[in-house]
């Protein structure tokens, strides 16, 4: 299809300049700009969105990844306080680095919500993104449990887990709550918990199903290592400066505070830096599931025709 947008013959300069959102090649792909779900993205298109609407929606997007995260942190800081034996204490680690799966889904079911308003611009509100992620709370914890299973399945297989594990469920949880179609909606009989059953299984069949394919997995590992490289690990690495041991000691002589207001603050301060991490992670996937929507099944074609039809497009 052509980018020059048609105009009448005799028009001035002016006109004749309007076109269609530039492309430009980068690493062979394309890099789209104007509305944020036209055409075909490439890695770093999907980065530069994605940044933009972490900056946008900032204060909505961590906090709900703080309120997500925070009962979490302070589970395990109480771990870290408890006089438990070191078999037990390493067995309750290991169950909180498996549960770190909850908050990480449940950020991302409530932030998609935000970021599809956002890409669709139809702005949905923090009671919205909140209300919504908490109706589909029983389908992302089922959704928990089976990408634990299928890490343990790739586990065994030998088939390196820690990368093929993120990548194929990476838009699952967005499929479960944007698109109503997974959600009970699949096949008329059967009770609730078998049509709510299906519903789940149905999204992760068509999550996994998007995004298979090797171009789909280069993007995926392009915008998840530079995303890695360039916030996830120094935040991380503040993470754990501040969880080390001798930084609450310098701030309980610095401040003259007890110890309980200092690790209230320590921990209340982590969870907004993981919060940061996990939000821009969930919106990347968010736009990465639109990416491989409007790639898969030209969404959006189907958004400028909803467009047109309606009328808020007007050619000459």
């Amino acid at each position: 299809m052509s980018t020059v947008r048609l105009v009448p013959a005799g028009a001035p300069r002016s006109a004749l300049a309007e076109r269609a959102p530039a492309r430009e090649r980068f690493g062979g792909a394309r890099l789209v700009r104007g509305r944020p779900l036209e055409g075909r993205r490439g890695v770093g298109s999907l980065l530069d969105l994605g940044l933009d609407v972490l900056v946008d929606r900032f204060g909505i997007c961590v906090g709900i990844g703080v309120l997500c995260w925070l009962p979490l942190q302070i589970g395990s800081e109480l771990v870290d306080r408890s006089r438990a034996s070191a078999e037990m204490e390493l067995a309750v680690q290991v169950l909180l680095t498996a549960l770190s799966l909850v908050p990480k889904f449940l950020t991302t079911a409530f932030v998609c919500l935000v970021v599809a308003g956002h890409l669709l611009e139809r702005p949905a509100s923090i009671g919205e993104a909140v209300r919504g992620g908490l109706l589909r709370l029983p389908g992302l914890l089922c959704l928990v449990g089976m990408q634990l299973l299928g890490t343990f399945v790739l586990f065994c297989a030998c088939l390196l887990p820690v990368l093929l594990s993120p990548w194929l469920f990476s838009i699952v949880p967005a499929v479960y709550v944007l698109e109503r179609r997974t959600r009970g909606a699949t096949g008329e009989g059967g009770s609730f918990v078998v049509r709510w059953s299906r519903g789940v299984a149905t999204a992760f069949e068509r999550g996994v199903r998007l995004v298979l394919g090797w171009g789909s997995l280069g993007r995926f590992f392009g915008y998840f290592l530079v995303a890695t490289l360039t916030v996830n690990l120094p935040l991380s690495l503040v993470v754990g400066g501040l969880q080390a041991p001798g930084v609450r000691e310098e701030l309980d002589q610095l401040l003259g505070l007890s110890g309980g207001p200092v690790d209230l603050s320590l921990t209340v301060l982590t969870a907004v830096f993981v919060a940061i991490g996990t939000a821009y992670a969930a919106i990347l996937d968010t736009v990465y599931y639109f990416d491989q929507r409007v790639r898969r099944e030209g969404l959006d074609l189907e958004l400028a025709l909803g467009r047109l039809e309606a009328g808020g497009e007007r050619h000459p």
